[in-house]
C-alpha cells in the first residue's frame, strides 16, 4: 500500500530538516570527490553555514525549496536556484535554474517522492521564466531525472577553487 505524502514549499520551519538532509547529501557526494573527512568542529561549521544560507535564502526566494512530508515529518527535499545569463536562442530571457539539494531519506526511496519533488520544482522553474534547468546527478538518481525529461550533457566542465 502506498504511503501518502504531501509536497509543499519549504518554509523557515523546515530549516533544521533541510540542514540535516544537506549534510547527508554532502556525505553521499563524497563519491563525487567532495571531502567528508572533516572534524566534528568543521562539520559544525558546515551545518551553521547551511542553516544561515537557508534562513536567508528561503524567504528571499534565492533558494526555492520543496519538501515532502509524511505524517507531518519531512522525509525528502529539493530546491532550485536561478541564474541569469545573456539571452540566447531558445531562451530570450537568459533565465536558467539549477536543480539541487535533492535528498530522500533512505527508508522513503522508491516510492515516487523524488519524482514528485522534481515535478514540483520544474513547475516552479517554468513559472519563474526559466527555459533551461541543469543539475548534477548521482548515478543511482539518474533514472528519476531521465523520467522527468532530463538528458545527459557532455558540454559541462568544472574547476573547484
Amino acid at each position: 500500500m502506498a504511503v501518502p505524502f504531501k509536497i509543499r514549499r519549504a518554509e523557515l520551519r523546515d530549516v533544521e530538516a533541510l540542514v540535516r538532509m544537506r549534510i547527508e547529501l554532502l556525505h553521499v557526494a563524497a563519491a563525487l570527490g567532495a571531502p567528508t573527512n572533516l572534524s566534528e568542529e568543521e562539520w559544525g561549521e558546515v551545518r551553521a553555514s547551511c542553516r544561515e544560507y537557508f534562513v536567508e535564502a528561503l524567504p528571499a526566494g534565492k533558494h526555492c525549496g520543496v519538501v515532502a512530508e509524511v505524517d507531518g515529518s519531512v522525509v525528502a527535499c529539493g530546491g532550485i536556484v536561478f541564474v541569469e545569463r545573456p539571452p540566447y536562442q531558445g531562451n530570450l530571457l537568459g533565465r536558467e535554474a539549477y536543480l539541487m539539494n535533492m535528498y530522500t531519506e533512505p527508508n522513503w526511496r522508491g516510492r515516487g517522492i523524488g519524482g514528485a519533488i522534481v515535478t514540483a520544482l520544474l513547475r516552479r522553474a517554468r513559472d519563474a521564466g526559466a527555459r533551461r534547468v541543469l543539475l548534477d546527478a548521482e548515478e543511482k538518481a539518474r533514472r528519476v531525472y531521465a523520467k522527468a525529461g532530463f538528458h545527459g550533457n557532455l558540454e559541462a566542465m568544472e574547476i573547484l577553487l
